[in-house]
This record gives C-alpha cells, sequence and structure tokens, in this order.
C-alpha cells in the first residue's frame, strides 16, 4: 500500500486526532491478527502505517501506539445526537471486539475521566491560591478537600461497579488481547 500523506492534517488538530486513532487501531489490528512468527518476537509493522503515525504522534506529542484517548476520548460520540455525549449516551465508532463487555470498559474509562477533571481542578485551584496559609484561604480549602474527599469516593465505586458491567470471561478472552 502507498505511504498515506499526512502534510495535510498538520493544522488540524481533530483531524490529528482522528488520523492517531484510526492508525493506531489499524496497527493493534495488524499486530493482533498476523500469524505467530516461528519463534521470533519481532514484528515489522509496514511503513504505510508506521511512518504515518509517527509523523502524527510526533506533532500531537504522544507515543505512537494506541493510547487511551484513542480508544475512549477521541473514539466517543453521542448515542443520540439530539442529547450531550454522557456515559449513558455514548457511542464508541471503533471497537476491537464489538461486545458489551468492551463498551463497558471504555464507559467505566469514560466515568473515571470525567470525575478526574474535577479532582484536577481542585488540587490546580489549591496550587495557584495567593498565600493557602492566609486565613481566608482557609475556608475555601477546607471545602475543596471536602469536595476532594468526594470525588474519590466517586472514582472509587466507578472502579469498584467496573466487575458489575464487565465481564471477566468475555474481557479475559474477547478483548484484553487486542491491548497486549
Amino acid at each position: 500500500m502507498p505511504r498515506i500523506e499526512t502534510t495535510p492534517l498538520h493544522d488540524n488538530l481533530r483531524l490529528l486526532q482522528r488520523a492517531h486513532k484510526v492508525l493506531a487501531f489499524l496497527i493493534q489490528f495488524y499486530v493482533h491478527s498476523h500469524p505467530p512468527s516461528s519463534g521470533k518476537m519481532e514484528m515489522i509493522v509496514p511503513s504505510c502505517i508506521a511512518v504515518p503515525i509517527v509523523e502524527v504522534s510526533r506533532i500531537l506529542g504522544i507515543a505512537p501506539v494506541l493510547t487511551f484517548a484513542d480508544t475512549v476520548l477521541w473514539n466517543a460520540e453521542p448515542a443520540d445526537p439530539a442529547l450531550p455525549l454522557s456515559p449513558s449516551n455514548v457511542h464508541f465508532i471503533h471497537t476491537f471486539s464489538g461486545t458489551n463487555t468492551e463498551h463497558e470498559f471504555y464507559v467505566s474509562s469514560m466515568k473515571a475521566e470525567v470525575r478526574g477533571v474535577e479532582m484536577l481542578r481542585i488540587v490546580d485551584d489549591y496550587v495557584h491560591l495567593p498565600d493557602a496559609n492566609d486565613v481566608l484561604s482557609l475556608p475555601k480549602t477546607s471545602r475543596d478537600l471536602t469536595r476532594l474527599a468526594a470525588v474519590i469516593q466517586d472514582l472509587t465505586d466507578v472502579i469498584g461497579d467496573i466487575k458489575n458491567h464487565v465481564d471477566p470471561h468475555s474481557f479475559y478472552w474477547e478483548v484484553r488481547h487486542w491491548y497486549k
């Protein structure tokens, strides 16, 4: 196959993200669908895929491998376009197995990401306080620590709830091998 030219994408973040996602999925499919070689552990990805993903990855500042952004963040769209994107209204454009287990694994990751953003905002607010030792900052810090504890509990619940939505047998035999 001819090598894909990435230059037209360089000024468009969304196109670069889409290119990375598609190329990363293609590499995963190629590597994990290739028949096992006779004892060789080396896998050579064809340059028609390898060169473009390296180019795109350099511009995005991420690794030229399948990432969380590829599988969840850049891969999600509203199931019902009339409603906002949310864990209960999400369709993942590309999957490896097409199973509900894979979908729910991505949804769980999405839920953790959404709550994690609030955690980062709380920490960032604290770091950027003019004077954390100031008497006026103490009530804000106290409220933020209470919010942070709630976010940590929510994340604990999201992680604990995975077992209720992600079938371990299906994940192990149908999904997991795509990520090795």
